[in-house]
């Protein structure tokens, strides 16, 4: 599970605990960890709906829930998430449809939700981010099924198109399915939730240097040294998750 102590840091600006055979729910005091930009959690055997808790981390910058088994729906207090800038919930048993209010994050620039049993139709708020500054790229259901010729999810925006049934995913341009791997992650598109996971942590790195102190300068006991500690193993310990 999830230590109910690592939301508690007070200076914890990532967290990466992607392919760690996780189970459980998301701690609802996740919350409590407010200067929070990155968290990844996919490839895990979590469950359970998202908590409230995780709406309140607004200086939240990507968001990565892959491939776990999370269920309920995104809800729409999805835009407290105001400097969101990716979000993946792909790989996972979620429903409902995508709330409107998810075009107030205007900064979004990735958006994955396929492989999940959300539908209904991309709301026009969300598709007019594909037209901003930001250009964001949406990977969804969206491919026409091949019996009945309707798309499980009606995306007139979407730039990777997936086939609920097959999981086979393409580019808005593509003439072929791009490949999926064996764990069934996403396409292997330049922009796949792995590439921005670690782009993320390597720029979350650079901020935090940037905004006080670089390694040798901090205690060893420094908030912002444990924090990047849990991130990066820079002390080599990792992260005892049987502890």
């Amino acid at each position: 599970t999830i230590p109910q102590e690592l939301v508690e840091l007070p200076f914890l600006m990532g967290l990466d605990l992607s392919w760690n055979n996780l189970t459980g729910i998301i701690p609802e005091n996740i919350g409590h960890a407010n200067v929070l930009e990155i968290l990844s959690l996919q490839g895990n055997e979590l469950n359970g709906t998202l908590p409230s808790g995780l709406f309140e981390l607004t200086n939240l910058k990507y968001l990565f829930l892959g491939d776990n088994g999370f269920s309920g729906s995104i809800s729409e207090n999805i835009e407290q998430l105001a400097n969101l800038r990716q979000l993946t919930v792909s790989e996972n048993p979620m429903a409902g449809t995508i709330p409107s209010a998810l075009g107030l994050c205007k900064h979004l620039e990735f958006l994955n939700i396929d492989d999940t049993n959300i539908e209904g139709t991309i709301p026009e708020e969300v598709c007019l981010l594909t037209q901003g500054y930001n250009n964001l790229q949406i990977q969804a259901d969206c491919s026409r099924d091949k019996a009945t010729a309707v798309p499980f999810i009606k995306c007139d925006c979407c730039k990777i198109c997936c086939d609920h049934n097959t999981h086979e995913c393409k580019a808005e341009s593509d003439e072929q399915p791009s490949d999926i791997d064996d764990q069934h992650t996403t396409s292997t598109i330049a922009s796949n939730s792995d590439v921005t996971r670690t782009q993320a942590m390597e720029k979350l790195e650079v901020e935090v240097l940037h905004r006080g102190a670089t390694f040798n300068e901090m205690a060893s006991d420094d908030p912002r040294q444990l924090a990047l500690n849990w991130i990066l193993d820079e002390d080599g310990t990792g992260l005892d998750l049987n502890a």
